[in-house]
């Protein structure tokens, strides 16, 4: 048993260890950042609001080494999964939307929906294009915004497919690092 206090100096390191006192001290000093982050993304679904408070802080505990405090401050960090879990949520009710066939006054409603998600998902993709380098941006545009094949691309740009995949690794593995909610798929086919 952890006998001694969690606070801001030690949570992370506590939480590293597996202390529930941390994730305690944790959910009770950024839950209100959490939730207003997730109600501010999930304002059209406040029954997902609740189980995606519960699906951040369950990332936090599982990839708290992930944490490096080099890259920015924890309250950015949490931010940030916070950010791309409720992006997440979004997704699966844009999906869900999209296979339940409609009357015509029901759709009219579906189609505001998809506009306000398509919005925070395309505000979402800028972010996260803003941290890569040029080349990268290409590259990762036409793989998982426009959704193009790594073939495709190669025929494209001329870069060969070794490389392709290589330059895909390095994103992924840099925007895992930065967004540890963020969980990109590769457009089309390889």
């Amino acid at each position: 048993m952890h006998k001694h206090r969690i606070n801001d100096e030690n949570f992370i390191e506590e939480m590293k260890k597996k202390n529930e006192e941390a994730l305690r001290y944790l959910i009770e000093k950024y839950g209100s950042l959490v939730m207003a982050v997730i109600r501010k993304r999930l304002y059209l679904m406040e029954e997902e609001q609740e189980e995606c408070f519960d699906d951040v802080f369950l990332r936090v505990w599982e990839h708290i080494g992930e944490f490096d405090r080099q890259q920015g401050s924890f309250t950015s960090w949490i931010a940030g999964i916070a950010r791309y879990r409720a992006i997440d949520y979004l997704r699966r009710y844009r999906r869900g939307l999209e296979e339940v066939p409609l009357d015509e006054a029901v759709a009219d409603g579906r189609d505001r929906v998809f506009e306000l998600i398509e919005k925070e998902l395309s505000e979402e993709t800028e972010a996260i294009l803003a941290y890569l380098k040029p080349e990268e941006r290409e590259l990762f545009e036409k793989l998982f915004v426009e959704e193009m094949t790594v073939k495709e691309v190669c025929e494209i740009t001329g870069v060969r497919e070794d490389a392709v995949y290589k330059r895909i690794s390095r994103v992924r593995k840099r925007m895992r690092k930065l967004f540890p909610g963020c969980h990109m798929k590769e457009g089309g086919a390889r």
